[in-house]
């Protein structure tokens, strides 16, 4: 093997380019998310206010040990469907 061969045997593999497909759905979830929390938000302030920041605190709080068990998972970001819905046949 010459030098130049033996380098690119070591060498990282080329990154494929990235999708912008996650972070474009990313932003639609997180933006109807947001939408539907002011939504029932106002809703719940017609009925009393103060049931406002205790059902804020008490969602957050039933959520945080969940997403932080998450943070070390791995992500499927792009999901092949034809060889997934043939696998799943």
């Amino acid at each position: 093997m010459t030098a130049s061969r033996e380098a690119l045997a070591w060498s990282e593999p080329a990154r494929p380019p990235v999708q912008w497909t996650g972070v474009v759905v990313a932003i639609a979830v997180a933006a109807w998310v947001a939408v539907l929390v002011v939504v029932f938000n106002m809703a719940l302030a017609e009925v009393k206010f103060w049931l406002v920041p205790i059902t804020n605190v008490v969602a957050v709080g039933g959520l945080a040990p969940t997403v932080w068990s998450w943070r070390g998972r791995l992500v499927l970001r792009f999901l092949n469907c034809p060889r997934f819905c043939a696998a799943s046949l």
